[in-house]
């Protein structure tokens, strides 16, 4: 179906506090796919009722790991408060330049830090494991389920294109992303169907992926037994 898009630098549009989010009608919804398949757009439809399930399995395994992830890299990197605060200010106007950014970078990291989620080396074990997973399930196809993407691809997209091109000083999973190249590919394949350029990658020459999982210890405890994948 043909939808507007309208571009948004605040986030107050959104009742979730993030973007993107969808408006139909009076409705405003932060969740885009479900907002759609409640009034019969289903962008999975092609699938069978197996693969559906599959699509949001792994729909909600890289919305609740490598999103997780990835704000906590933008809001609580030290490394990176002053890029992202930077471009976030850049979008806006003057006087919300001067105050905005720094309100939403109190916010988000309040948040993120209030989580039982706050070891950045668990987090990134985590999104390592997921990696790896999504890889697999990938296999040497196009896309998850064929040469048709998914919803559960333009999940991925979300994810990876933010990291592959985001200018940030300190980007540990542009490091592990880059390590699995199914991905990578299957991103840009998309990336190059919705927009007529390519999606810029940031280069990572000096980056030894099995020197990192070496050295990157897997969690002990009561963290391992909430870091499971299964898909």
């Amino acid at each position: 179906c043909a939808v507007a898009v309208e571009n948004h630098n605040s986030t107050r549009v959104s009742p979730s506090g993030k973007l993107p989010c969808v408006c139909v009608d009076d409705d405003i919804a932060s969740d885009a796919i479900a907002s759609l398949e409640l009034r019969g757009v289903t962008p999975d439809a092609w699938l069978s009722e197996d693969q559906k399930n599959d699509s949001f399995l792994l729909r909600s395994t890289i919305e609740g790991t490598l999103y997780r992830a990835l704000d906590f890299t933008l809001w609580c990197d030290e490394e990176n408060e002053g890029v992202v605060l930077s471009t976030f200010a850049s979008l806006l106007p003057f006087p919300l330049s001067m105050f905005l950014p720094q309100n939403l970078h109190k916010k988000m990291k309040a948040s993120l830090e209030a989580g039982d989620q706050t070891s950045n080396a668990r987090l990134l074990y985590s999104a390592q494991k997921c990696y790896e997973s999504l890889s697999i399930r990938l296999g040497k196809k196009k896309f998850f389920f064929g040469d048709t993407p998914s919803s559960a691809d333009a999940i991925l997209l979300g994810h990876t294109a933010l990291v592959l091109s985001a200018p940030l000083k300190h980007n540990p999973l542009a490091d592990l992303l880059t390590g699995y190249e199914n991905l990578v590919t299957s991103s840009k394949a998309l990336f190059s169907r919705c927009f007529s350029y390519p999606l810029p990658a940031l280069p990572r020459p000096d980056f030894d992926l099995a020197s990192m999982k070496e050295e990157r210890a897997p969690p002990t405890g009561s963290e391992m037994s909430s870091t499971q994948f299964t898909l």
